[in-house]
């Protein structure tokens, strides 16, 4: 098993999770640099599991699934590396345009850090640790991990970043995922959520 990542093949049915996440995307949110569209999307457009039957299902099955989804969209060239802030685990669930040159890549070592400068999508600036990661500087790259056709349990206790190798300014093509946050280990996850079947 990798300290990683771990490919959920026979748990969710991912047209379903969908169905519930696209009517959420809109076209200016697929023009939003990623920084902006973290700040003005991402952070307002919470997916209630009390919304959907789908969801509740699994939250019910599984109690340690958190209350809300979130969408994130990556379509510029890189995030810096960091740690989730409040949460150990993230389900993430890959809704359009994911694969090949979309990277998640974990890292080891590193210091935690404050303040970070540097390249947040398109925007290059100071950038303050908050309350939803914490900026790490000087880590190791050791694993690259490419989000494709299954959801995977992400051990956000890692410092990680996101890389799109086809990031391209006149065709975004940008890449968004759904995450679903879950309240206990990396380890306790995987056991739980990687024995379950739909």
């Amino acid at each position: 098993m990798s300290d990683y990542y771990y490919e959920l093949k026979n748990l969710f049915d991912l047209e379903e999770l969908k169905k519930i996440a696209l009517p959420y995307i809109t076209e200016e949110w697929k023009q939003t640099d990623d920084f902006m569209g973290l700040i003005s999307f991402t952070d307002k457009t919470l997916i209630k599991v009390a919304d959907h039957d789908y969801l509740l299902q699994f939250q019910q099955r599984f109690p340690r699934l958190g209350n809300t989804l979130r969408i994130l969209k990556n379509s510029n060239k890189s995030w810096p590396v960091h740690l989730d802030v409040n949460r150990l685990v993230s389900i993430n669930i890959p809704i359009m345009n994911t694969g090949e040159g979309k990277i998640t890549r974990f890292y080891e070592g590193g210091t935690q850090v404050n303040e970070w400068y540097g390249n947040f999508g398109i925007i290059k600036d100071s950038f303050q640790s908050n309350e939803y990661q914490t900026y790490v500087q000087d880590a190791t790259p050791v694993l690259d991990y490419v989000l494709d056709k299954n959801p995977a349990i992400i051990n956000t206790t890692k410092p990680h970043s996101v890389y799109n190798q086809h990031a391209n300014p006149t065709d975004p093509n940008p890449r968004f995922i759904m995450a679903w946050g879950y309240t206990g280990t990396y380890e306790e996850a995987v056991e739980v959520l990687g024995n379950g079947t739909r």
